[in-house]
């Protein structure tokens, strides 16, 4: 999709880009930007935050979000540049908020620094998350009251094998499986899943790849 003057309109939807950030997130020493495009359709507003990678011909945008906002859902308070990349302060509507409204929005507050870095098997730039902790960089599945698959999962910033995230033992209590609004934009790699990652003290603040197969 195309924007003229920063607008689009794609079947009943109108598309806007909206707040910009700049910060150098491959740490190749030039300034790439982070942006958010903004969907209106009736009442209802999908935010999404996107990495454009400046390079010399034009700049490539990654295909994933690494945020986003949405009606009665996830909802992203600010972006702003740090070294190394961009600091994300957003909170997370889970199952467990299902008695709050709309307008009050979940409960869980995170903030996380989010990078990109090459996938050394597919030679794709992913977004990963460098801190409070290693994770994967882009938007988590949604997350639904109920229980989680215990144990203790080898986790992954992005789908390869040599991006494990080192962890200790006794770090995290399992991991909960995706629910039928757990997909990731563009389909999951074969033999892997995004999950979200419990830890020590049940708390879901991030998600991480597990292999499948």
């Amino acid at each position: 999709m195309s924007l003229a003057n920063g607008e689009a309109t794609r079947n009943g939807s109108q598309f806007k880009m909206g707040e910009v950030v700049y910060s150098d997130v491959n740490d190749d020493g030039v300034q790439d930007a982070v942006a958010s495009l903004d969907r209106y359709e009736g009442n209802g507003l999908d935010s999404q935050w996107y990495v454009w990678l400046a390079d010399v011909d034009k700049p490539e945008q990654l295909q994933t979000p690494i945020a986003q906002s949405r009606n009665c859902g996830d909802f992203v308070k600010n972006v702003r540049a740090v070294n190394g990349g961009v600091k994300i302060s957003e909170v997370r509507r889970s199952g467990e908020d299902s008695a709050r409204s709309c307008a009050e929005g979940g409960t869980g507050d995170v903030t996380r620094t989010v990078a990109v870095e090459k996938n050394e098997v597919s030679q794709a730039w992913e977004p990963v998350q460098t801190a409070p902790t290693r994770a994967y960089g882009g938007v988590c599945p949604a997350m639904y009251a109920g229980g989680y698959e215990p144990g203790e999962f080898e986790l992954y910033a992005m789908p390869s094998e040599k991006s494990k995230i080192a962890s200790k033992s006794g770090e995290i209590s399992g991991a909960q499986l995706p629910g039928e609004n757990g997909t990731v934009l563009g389909g999951e790699p074969r033999g892997w899943s995004l999950v979200n990652v419990v830890e020590a003290d049940n708390s879901m603040k991030r998600c991480a790849w597990v292999r499948t197969s």
